[in-house]
């Protein structure tokens, strides 16, 4: 009886007040929702994602006194003209050296299996010679698999050509009316809630705060650190450095997992270019240095404030969300652990009355 007692305590401290029974509605219906049709709802989560970018833009151009809706037009003007600078700057060199890292994937096939090889000859017992031809030969199955025919690639490839199209198109246009509607969607959604909501509202704040700067955050360290690494890889000589960079960029959307996953190739095509030299030292001396300047120096500026996630609670999010949603579970985990936090931080408790003594 003392358990159930114990409950009951527990019950009656966190789902005493009305606003916990709607943040717990609502926490379910979002969570059913992203698991069951997040997939599809992708270029909408895209754009609030993008409109959260700019509209800090959009607030400081209305406090100069410049008209909402023409503040959001000049916003959306600037995005889109940041994005053709990427299709027609940015993207034809990445995609350029994408197919002669394709190209030369025989000789990467080569490097590997030499390599597997002769580790097998030292250390026969932490890698037999059986596993390396296993290995090797799924490695040049999944090369012949992706070459082949031009045509054949293309018409295997033209649905998620289309589906790209749509999503690049969809995601303006998502911007836009989050951008443009904004306080409309609030008052819609309003609705739903209760009129007397302090908690609600401070929860919404707090969200909104920490939610918008993080992903205006992430975005200025993305251009910042993929930056810095094409300057210091061209520097350097290291081939690639367009496509290296980009993908260093990209890697601090998932902390500490990207980075990890990013050195990989790094390391690889210094060591084809370079070999064990004193130029491939320099690259990965440069490498870490510009990762441990993100990760100490720049992240903290940037997110102090903002994300105060222990990084267990980082990597068990991105885990955890990626695991259950795929690439968009990884892409929308840090924000939805913040959300997460917000909530646990500020849910109403009765706090239990002392016992008279």
């Amino acid at each position: 009886m003392r358990f159930i007692e114990v409950v009951k305590q527990w019950v009656n401290r966190y789902f005493s007040n009305t606003e916990t029974i709607y943040l717990l509605v609502a926490a379910l219906v979002f969570l059913l929702l992203l698991l069951t049709i997040g997939r599809y709802l992708a270029p909408v989560l895209t754009g609030f994602v993008f409109a959260y970018v700019l509209q800090g833009i959009v607030d400081r151009l209305v406090k100069w006194k410049v008209p909402h809706l023409l503040a959001v037009i000049i916003a959306m003007l600037m995005f889109v003209g940041g994005l053709f600078a990427l299709v027609l700057v940015i993207l034809p060199v990445v995609w350029t050296q994408l197919q002669e890292v394709v190209d030369q994937l025989p000789q990467l096939a080569s490097v590997i299996q030499k390599a597997l090889y002769d580790f097998s000859e030292r250390h026969p017992t932490l890698l037999s010679t059986t596993l390396v031809d296993e290995v090797l030969t799924e490695f040049q199955t999944t090369l012949r698999e992706t070459g082949g025919d031009s045509l054949t690639w293309f018409v295997k490839q033209l649905p998620n050509m289309i589906a790209t199209v749509i999503f690049l198109v969809l995601v303006p246009i998502a911007m836009f009316f989050f951008l443009k509607d904004r306080q409309i969607l609030a008052k819609y959604f309003e609705r739903f809630l209760p009129k007397k909501r302090p908690t609600i509202d401070r929860i919404g704040q707090d969200v909104a705060i920490q939610l918008g700067g993080y992903i205006r955050g992430k975005f200025l360290e993305i251009l910042i650190v993929g930056t810095v690494t094409y300057v210091a890889f061209i520097l350097l000589g290291l081939q690639y450095a367009a496509l290296l960079a980009l993908l260093v960029g990209l890697s601090v959307i998932f902390p500490f997992i990207g980075a990890a996953v990013v050195t990989i190739p790094v390391v690889v095509v210094a060591l084809m270019q370079f070999g064990l030299s004193m130029e491939f030292l320099w690259i990965i001396l440069a490498y870490t240095i510009i990762q441990t300047l993100d990760g100490n120096l720049l992240v903290p500026l940037l997110f102090a404030e903002v994300v105060k996630l222990h990084p267990l609670a980082i990597v068990a999010s991105i885990l955890v969300f990626g695991g259950l949603g795929g690439v968009w579970g990884l892409f929308f985990a840090i924000p939805l652990a913040i959300l997460i936090k917000a909530v646990a931080d500020s849910w109403p408790r009765e706090e239990p009355s002392e016992s008279p003594q």
